[in-house]
């Protein structure tokens, strides 16, 4: 049957420890996964934010940050398929979320 791999990199808050980091990670895995009915692996690269990361980002308390957040919501298929949350997606999604 068919089995999709997905890669792909995300950018957290320089300031998370290891174990925020990896929490994140283990969210956006299993929203993808689930996307896809389980026919998914996914594989996710973590990076630091830089300033131009601001808008994504939801911690509110952060020192460094230059500008404000325009996503507050939780993860959902189409924020991890854009290229930025309020960001229309970089494809359609096979499993719109309403």
């Amino acid at each position: 049957g068919a089995f999709i791999h997905v890669d792909l990199h995300l950018i957290l808050p320089r300031t998370f420890t290891l174990e925020e980091a990896h929490r994140e990670a283990e969210e956006v895995e299993a929203i993808m996964e689930g996307a896809y009915d389980g026919r998914a692996g996914v594989l996710v690269h973590l990076d630091a934010c830089a300033d131009p990361d601001c808008p994504a980002c939801r911690r509110n308390a952060c020192r460094l940050r230059e500008t404000d957040c325009s996503h507050q919501g939780p993860w959902n298929v189409e924020i991890v398929i854009s290229e930025r949350a309020g960001d229309p997606p970089l494809w359609d999604s096979p499993h719109k979320q309403g």
